[in-house]
């Protein structure tokens, strides 16, 4: 009897989950080592990124905040929605709300967003020949009635009663001082102030109302916070009264102004966990209560946002994500997570982000390759993507759109929606036009790395789908191989199906597949038929 021959069983992997990018030393099966321009909008499978809206001559838009409308920068003019309502300086801006009010710094500017009207935080007046006597609260002249009133042409304008100002330029009972305004008209002031009943004043004045230089600004319970790394100061304004920082009346509406003892310098603040936070790049400083009387500053040794990144801060899904020395963190009000692990070992610095239905966007130079990237983090999934895309000067989300102004000149919609304005009330020659004939393509992981015996790949098994005028190809590349060889193209619309590719039997250990295509292709799953050999 013939001894018999033992055969070599085919056997069938099949991948249907793809979980994102892997861009460390050893890729998991299932993510990719390289990748661009696919997204997770269609989780777990692989399909295109979405086309965006591509917005020319944008190079001057230096910042956009929306609030009701949009206001925005363009060149030295501000706008709200379609009307021009100011002139700032250019450059980018930070801005903050209360109620029908932003706040833009560092210009120190007040937009009202139902007058429109621009108006500066601070306010100053002169008077050469100023008198000053003591009166009673409605202005008459009063002996010891604990009030002081300022009379000159045109000192009080600009103020308001419960300002508190700086008074600089007199000799006497009123001397330079800080002072709370009681009543203001245009040629007067009444600040509280016991003068000698006796005495009047008369001589050059001025008189000022100021607002501190902060690096970083934000809004919370009705109040605008910053932090100064000058003066190592976090301060909040007067209740509802951005104009107001240095009103000190023992009181819940009062000002408020604390120093920070750790000399190292603030790098961004955040306001969107429920309390106001403070970030250093080794520090988080967080202000709970609701008036001065119990404001307690607590600061955590913890990862905080790096240097010349607090423009990657962006609030989605509950949380606040940024980036830090280390890498991308996701800060609940906890322990913060670093989530880039799965971006591997390379560098990455000067960080712009935004965030809009459920995905942070966020912009880094590759200090290894010299070049800005563009990743993709979807937050449900966890997984990583990286999109092609110019350096990204800032990002700016309005409703469920969200524009990256890139240092192409351009601004890119990443849903589409084109212009944030009414082009018709505005006379310019910016355009929208849709992205056309997307390239994308990914590379998985080595298949069957860990399996210890040869293997004779001898099929392909792919499942997808085409959009009219689609088209991608595959190609293979067994570990020994130096480069990837194609084994199949397809092209035109076809609803869901599956081909079976044979390909050429070559004995190896692993093998790698590239995708690559231009527009919309879904990938549903990529399967392989083998045999195993021996493991020599």
């Amino acid at each position: 009897m013939q001894p018999g021959l033992k055969t070599n069983k085919r056997k069938r992997t099949h991948l249907s989950a793809f979980k994102g990018l892997c861009l460390r030393r050893v890729t998991p099966e299932g993510y990719f080592r390289d990748a661009e321009n696919i997204s997770s909008s269609e989780y777990p499978t692989i399909t295109l990124r979405k086309p965006r809206s591509i917005i020319n001559e944008c190079a001057d838009v230096y910042a956009m905040y929306a609030h009701g409308k949009i206001c925005w920068l363009w060149g030295s003019t501000l706008f709200y929605g379609e009307e021009a309502v100011g002139e700032l300086t250019p450059g980018e801006k930070m801005f903050a709300s209360l109620g029908a009010d932003i706040v833009i710094y560092p210009d120190k500017k007040l937009l009202n967003t139902h007058t429109l009207a621009l108006t500066s935080l601070e306010n100053e007046t002169h008077a050469s020949s100023a008198r000053v006597f003591s009166c009673s609260q409605d202005g008459t002249k009063t002996p010891g009635a604990g009030f002081s009133k300022i009379e000159a042409a045109g000192v009080g304008l600009g103020f308001k009663e419960g300002d508190g100002v700086t008074v600089a330029g007199l000799s006497g009972a009123l001397g330079d001082g800080n002072y709370m305004v009681q009543a203001a008209g245009e040629n007067y002031l009444i600040v509280v102030h016991a003068q000698d009943p006796d005495e009047e004043i008369t001589g050059e004045i001025s008189i000022q109302r100021k607002a501190p230089d902060f690096d970083f600004i934000c809004a919370l319970d009705n109040r605008i916070w910053g932090a100064s790394t000058t003066d190592h100061k976090i301060c909040a304004c007067k209740l509802g009264d951005p104009t107001n920082w240095e009103v000190f009346q023992g009181i819940s509406t009062d000002a408020y102004q604390a120093i920070v003892p750790s000399p190292a310098p603030f790098t961004a603040c955040s306001s969107d966990l429920g309390s106001v936070v403070f970030f250093k790049e080794e520090e988080i400083i967080r202000v709970f209560g609701n008036k001065p009387s119990n404001f307690q500053v607590t600061s955590y040794k913890m990862p905080g946002v790096e240097a010349n990144s607090s423009k990657s801060i962006a609030y989605l899904e509950s949380a606040v994500l940024y980036k830090g020395l280390t890498g991308v963190y996701v800060y609940d009000g906890g322990i913060p997570e670093n989530i880039s692990a799965f971006l591997g070992d390379n560098r990455y610095s000067n960080a712009r982000a935004g965030a809009v239905n459920g995905k942070y966007y966020v912009s880094m130079l590759d200090e290894t390759a010299g070049v800005y990237r563009l990743f993709v983090y979807d937050m449900r999934s966890g997984a990583w993507y990286r999109e092609s895309a110019p350096e990204i000067k800032h990002f700016a989300r309005s409703g469920n759109e969200l524009y990256m102004f890139g240092a192409d000149g351009k601004a890119y919609a990443v849903n589409a929606s084109g212009l944030w304005y009414n082009k018709n009330r505005i006379p310019s020659t910016q355009i929208s036009l849709k992205e056309q004939r997307i390239q994308w393509y990914f590379e998985t992981a080595p298949m069957a790395l860990c399996t210890p015996q040869r293997q004779y790949v001898t099929a392909l098994h792919v499942r997808y789908s085409l959009k009219k005028d689609a088209s991608f190809k595959i190609e293979m590349k067994c570990r020994e191989d130096a480069d990837y060889r194609a084994v199949g193209e397809f092209s035109g619309e076809t609803g869901e199906r599956g081909v079976t590719i044979d390909v050429p039997v070559r004995r190896s250990d692993s093998i790698s597949l590239r995708f690559s295509g231009t527009d919309e292709a879904t990938i549903f799953s990529i399967g392989k038929t083998f045999m195993e050999g021996s493991d020599r």
